[in-house]
């Protein structure tokens, strides 16, 4: 008697081993098969090895010395981690991905010679917290697949620094970086609900501008829907700020919420309502030099369109003087219309003051 009350045990021990063993032989199959398929024009992925722990409660499998490529027209960006682990629970439905504390980054132009180099800093490693809509074992070993059956993810991190030669040259304090899919019931036409907030500074001046970012606070909260009414061919969607507040060394600050509807083949339709507080600082200090165009024109276009808002209120504020504007931006099949002002219709001369 005593010893069919030992087997037992004994037989369900063995049989969670071998689940255990066998699904993880799978899971790691499945990330490498993941891992050498993620490669595209725009992005390569190395690594040394892959192995898998975390018996009884959990999955981790670790990637070590991985590599990410990323290759744009005129460089590429490689970020370098000693490790990047998965740990994956019980019911494959949550994954919380861990990486070193440091991410070395360097960046090259096209004919291999090195640009610049800095490392992504936290005194805590990096954490993201991701949950599935089905089980991990269920679905198709792809990055494009998992993205589809991703419900939520948020970073886990307090601050991040950016060190040049082991120096801080700028840092994110308090980010919040939360995606989540929206309840189909309770709101209607959304898919994905995106959120980002901080504080960001920088120590010396921002490449191509004019000032140094002493503090830049932002708060963003955007939502995307995929809109009813037309077939494959003519995808329709939308782009919802429900929050985009940035202000700026005590000096500036910008306000936008609206919505806006894409669809493929035609003019992007909705509204942008627009405040800011002495809008030159902000063209000034975050936008880089002769981006599309100078930052002359830039605040040409928020000079016009707030003078011609403020004449409709029956302001008489003189032309150079404004440096706040309150207006919406209108996109139509006639083109985009800021304020009152159709733009392409609007004539601007070639005096950048």
């Amino acid at each position: 008697m005593n010893n069919k009350l030992l087997t037992i045990p004994l037989i369900i021990l063995l049989i969670f081993l071998a689940m255990w063993f066998t699904v993880a032989h799978l899971l790691k199959r499945q990330f490498i098969y993941a891992l050498d398929n993620i490669q595209n024009d725009n992005m390569r992925f190395k690594y040394k090895d892959v192995s898998i722990g975390g018996f009884p409660s959990k999955f981790i499998i670790r990637i070590n010395e991985p590599l990410v490529t990323n290759i744009n027209r005129n460089n590429t960006r490689d970020m370098a981690f000693g490790t990047i682990d998965a740990h994956i629970d019980l019911t494959f439905r949550v994954l919380k991905i861990i990486t070193d504390n440091k991410i070395a980054v360097a960046t090259s132009n096209m004919q291999g010679e090195q640009e610049e180099t800095y490392d992504i800093y936290s005194e805590k490693p990096f954490a993201f917290i991701v949950k599935l809509a089905q089980p991990l074992f269920t679905i198709k070993p792809s990055f494009a697949e998992l993205q589809k059956q991703m419900t939520y993810a948020q970073a886990e991190v307090d601050r991040i620094q950016f060190l040049v030669d082991g120096k801080e040259y700028s840092a994110i304090n308090d980010p919040v970086f939360k995606i989540s899919k929206c309840n189909a019931e309770a709101e209607e036409n959304c898919s994905a609900f995106y959120q980002i907030s901080g504080l960001y500074a920088v120590r010396e001046k921002m490449l191509s501008t004019e000032k140094a970012v002493n503090k830049l606070s932002f708060d963003v909260e955007t939502k995307v829907g995929i809109l009813p009414g037309l077939d494959e061919s003519g995808k329709r969607f939308q782009l919802s700020l429900q929050k985009f507040n940035f202000s700026l060394n005590d000096e500036s600050a910008m306000e936008m919420c609206g919505a806006v509807n894409f669809t493929r083949g035609r003019s992007a339709e909705g509204e942008i309502h627009l405040s800011a507080q002495n809008y030159p600082v902000f063209i000034d200090v975050l936008l880089p030099s002769n981006v599309i165009r100078s930052k002359a024109f830039f605040k040409k276009v928020m000079r016009h369109a707030a003078e011609a808002e403020q004449r409709s209120a029956g302001a008489s504020t003189e032309y150079n003087t404004i440096k706040d504007a309150k207006f919406s931006i209108n996109f139509s099949d006639n083109g985009v219309t800021i304020g009152s002002v159709e733009m392409n219709k609007l004539i601007l001369d070639n005096v950048e003051h």
